[in-house]
C-alpha cells in the first residue's frame, strides 16, 4: 500500500472534522432541545418522554451517558460530530468491499462534505447515529453474503440492524431493502436468503418490547400538524416533497432541495417543477452511471445491492405518504447517503478522460464545501439569544406569547420567566391548508390569558409551512395591541406589542 493510500482516509476524515465543528455552539433548536431534554431525564423517566416524542430510545441512552462529562452545546453536539466521522470511516469501508480504493476514498469524501451529512452531524437528534448503524450494517450484510452466513457476521448484522431501528426508525427502510435484495439475488440460494430473512425475523422480534411505546409514537405523528402532508410535487406518481428531494440534494445538485424545510410556497410551481425535472435527471444519472460503472468492473450484484438500498427506502416512503398521508421529513434520508455516495463516486470513475474527471471533480468539491459551508452557518430557532433579548427587556406586566409552539424551548433557557402561553393550544388547526386559525372559545380564552399583561412579547417559530401569522397579527390588532418592535433572530421572529395607552416602557400612555 502506498503512502498516499494510508493517509487518504485520515486526511477526509481531518476535513470532515474541521467541517463539522464549524459554529458549533449555536444554540439548540426545538428538535434539539426535545433530544437533550430526554437525555438528561432519569432512566426510569424516559419512557414518559419518549412517548411524547417521534424517535426510539437509543440515541437517547447514548446521549445520557455523554451528557455525564459536560452540558454544553458544544459537548452535546460533540458526540454526534464523532458518530458522523465514524459514518465516513463506514462508508469507506463499505466501498472498499465493493471496489477498490479510489472508489472508497471517493465515496468517503463525497459523505465528508455533503451539505445534508455536515448538517446532521451538527444536529443533536437521531438522525446521524442510525445512519452509522445503517451503513455498518450495509458493511455486515456483504459479509454475511460472501461468508454463505458465517455466525459471527450474521451476529453483527443482527445486532447492528436491530441498533439502527432502536435508534431511528426508516432505518427499518434499508433492512427491508436488504430482505427484498436477498430474495432476488439467491432465488437459486434459498438456504442464504432463509438465513438472511431469518435474522430479520430476529432483528423484527427483537423490537417487540418497544412495541406499544412506538405505537403510540406513531399515533402520535399521525396527528401532529407539521408533520401532515404538504402540497409537494410529484414527478411519474413519485412523491418528491421527501425522499426524492433529499437523496437528490446529496450531491448538491438541487439548488432549490436542499433546504430542511419545505419551500414550495416560496417559489413560482412553474420554477419547482422544472427544477425537481431538472434535479430527478441528475438522480437518475448518478443511479444509472453507478450501476453501469460496477457492473463493468464485475461488481454488478453490489450495484444492484447499493441501488436497491436507495431506491426501494424512496419506494417505500412513497407508499407510506399515499397510505397514511404523512410526508417523511427530507433530512430522515441522510441515513441512506452513504449508499448513494457510493453510486455517485463509480460514475465518476467512469467518465472518460482525465480532463473530464478532474473539472467534474473540481466542481463538485467547491460546490459542496461552499454549500456545506454556508449551512453550517445558516441561522438556526436562536432561542439562548431570544430568551437573553426578553430577559434584558423584561419588566413587570410582560407575557411571552409562543407562537406556533415552543414551550419546552423556553423552559430549557429561560426557565426564570413563568409568563408564558402557547397560542396555538388556543386555535385550530385547518388540516387541508395547514393554517391556523381562531374560533369563538379558543379567542375568548387567549383573550383571558393576555388580559392581565400590558406588554406581550411574541416568539414566532421557523414554522413558515404552518399558516396563521396573519390571524395572529389581526386578533393583536383588533385587540389593542399594537407593534412597536420587530426583529428577526435566527430563523424566528421577535415581535414586542404594547396595549393601547401604554408606553413601550411600560408606563401609562
Amino acid at each position: 500500500m502506498q503512502v498516499s493510500d494510508r493517509l487518504a482516509l485520515p486526511a477526509i476524515l481531518a476535513l470532515a472534522g474541521v467541517l463539522r465543528l464549524l459554529n458549533l455552539g449555536r444554540s439548540f433548536d426545538g428538535d434539539e432541545i426535545l433530544t437533550v431534554v430526554g437525555a438528561r431525564q432519569p432512566l426510569a423517566d424516559l419512557p414518559a418522554h419518549l412517548a411524547q416524542e417521534a424517535h426510539p430510545p437509543l440515541s437517547y441512552l447514548l446521549l445520557h451517558g455523554w451528557l455525564g462529562l459536560g452540558e454544553s452545546e458544544v459537548w452535546a453536539r460533540l458526540l454526534f460530530v464523532v458518530t458522523g466521522l465514524a459514518v465516513c470511516a463506514a462508508t469507506y469501508r463499505l466501498a472498499r468491499q465493493i471496489g477498490d480504493q479510489g472508489l472508497a476514498r471517493a465515496s468517503a469524501l463525497l459523505v465528508a462534505i455533503a451539505p445534508g451529512m455536515v448538517w446532521a452531524s451538527q444536529y443533536a437528534r437521531s438522525y446521524i447515529l442510525g445512519s452509522l448503524f445503517a451503513t455498518a450494517a450495509a458493511v455486515l450484510f456483504l459479509r454475511v453474503i460472501r461468508s454463505s452466513g458465517a455466525m459471527r457476521a450474521c451476529a453483527g448484522y443482527a445486532a447492528l440492524s436491530a441498533a439502527a431501528v432502536y435508534t431511528f426508525y426508516p432505518t427499518v427502510l434499508g433492512t427491508v431493502a436488504q430482505g427484498v435484495y436477498a430474495i432476488l439475488r439467491f432465488r437459486r440460494r434459498p438456504l442464504l436468503a432463509l438465513k438472511i430473512l431469518g435474522i430479520q425475523t430476529v432483528v423484527a422480534l427483537s423490537l417487540l418490547p418497544w412495541l406499544g411505546l412506538a405505537t403510540a409514537q406513531f399515533a402520535k405523528i399521525s396527528d401532529t400538524p407539521v408533520l401532515m402532508a404538504g402540497k409537494g410535487f410529484y414527478l411519474l406518481g413519485v412523491h418528491l416533497g421527501g425522499a426524492g428531494r433529499s437523496l437528490i440534494g446529496t450531491m448538491g445538485l438541487d439548488p432549490l432541495f436542499l433546504g430542511v424545510q419545505p419551500i414550495s410556497e416560496q417559489w413560482p410551481r412553474a420554477l419547482l417543477v422544472m427544477g425537481t425535472l431538472v434535479a430527478a435527471a441528475g438522480f437518475s444519472a448518478i443511479v444509472v452511471g453507478g450501476i453501469r460503472s460496477l457492473r463493468q468492473r464485475g461488481a454488478g450484484a453490489e450495484a444492484w445491492f447499493l441501488a436497491g438500498g436507495v431506491l426501494v427506502p424512496v419506494l417505500l416512503a412513497n407508499l407510506v405518504h399515499g397510505w397514511a398521508r404523512i410526508s417523511l421529513a427530507a433530512h430522515y434520508f441522510v441515513i441512506f447517503y452513504p449508499l448513494l455516495a457510493i453510486l455517485a463516486a463509480a460514475a465518476w470513475i467512469s467518465l472518460r478522460g482525465r480532463v473530464l474527471r478532474g473539472g467534474v471533480a473540481a466542481a463538485a468539491v467547491v460546490l459542496l464545501l461552499v454549500r456545506a459551508t454556508v449551512m453550517a452557518y445558516t441561522p438556526g430557532e436562536g432561542w439562548r439569544e431570544i430568551a437573553g433579548h426578553v430577559r434584558r427587556g423584561l419588566q413587570a406586566g410582560d407575557m411571552v406569547a409562543l407562537f406556533p409552539a415552543g414551550s419546552l424551548s423556553w423552559r430549557y433557557y429561560a426557565p426564570e420567566i413563568p409568563q408564558v402561553v402557547t397560542v396555538s393550544e388556543h386555535m385550530v388547526i385547518d388540516r387541508v391548508t395547514r393554517s391556523f386559525t381562531f374560533d369563538g372559545r379558543g379567542a375568548r380564552a387567549f383573550e383571558r390569558a393576555l388580559s392581565p399583561f400590558s406588554r406581550v412579547w411574541l416568539v414566532t417559530g421557523p414554522f413558515r409551512a404552518l399558516g396563521g401569522h396573519e390571524a395572529l397579527r389581526q386578533w393583536f390588532a383588533d385587540h389593542g395591541l399594537i407593534e412597536v418592535d420587530r426583529r428577526m433572530i435566527g430563523r424566528s421572529a421577535l415581535v414586542l406589542y404594547v396595549r393601547r395607552g401604554v408606553r413601550a416602557s411600560g408606563e401609562p400612555g
